[in-house]
């Protein structure tokens, strides 16, 4: 990002419109709540900005937004974190659409060992369910085994510490 930018247009709303123009995703995000696709000075397409780096891990979606009515859900780059986050946002997302309710699949199950969320974050733990206890799967973010042997994940909230007792697993 430019120097001198972000903090000049993230200063309190002194109730004019600004125009920022980037080729950068990223900072367009960061720096603005609507966005717009523009060709040859003309725009083409145009949306909202419905999320920009949720605090999670395996994870940290980059955007979220919807242009034309249509979802766009930026993902991060490794596998393991990609396909967290699709299994996070994208059925909500999908059902919402077509104006269902989201109803996930959750077993309850004895987590198998002590658990924390990691840097303040809320934490996807992927876990192997196995006589109804969930075994921790995650072996790092770049490791696709993390997600092939899960059968589904458990949500740590941020700052908050799991133990050995009942918790309700999301299934794949």
């Amino acid at each position: 990002m430019q120097k001198g930018v972000t903090p000049t247009c993230k200063k309190r709303d002194i109730g004019l419109t600004r125009i920022y123009v980037t080729h950068d995703q990223v900072e367009a995000m960061a720096l603005g709540d609507r966005i717009a696709v523009l060709n040859n000075g003309r725009i083409e397409e145009a949306g909202e900005v419905l999320f920009h780096r949720v605090k999670m891990r395996p994870g940290m979606p980059i955007l979220a937004d919807m242009i034309d009515e249509k979802p766009i859900l930026c993902m991060p780059g490794d596998v393991t974190s990609c396909l967290v986050c699709g299994h996070v946002f994208l059925p909500p997302m999908i059902r919402r659409m077509v104006h269902l309710p989201f109803v996930g699949n959750v077993r309850r199950a004895r987590l198998s060992e002590a658990v924390v969320s990691e840097y303040g974050m809320r934490r996807y733990l992927p876990v192997k369910l196995v006589d109804w206890v969930a075994y921790p799967t995650f072996g790092g973010s770049s490791l696709i085994t993390s997600i092939g042997h899960a059968d589904g994940f458990v949500v740590i909230g941020e700052d908050e510490a799991l133990t050995e007792w009942e918790v309700d697993v999301r299934v794949l």
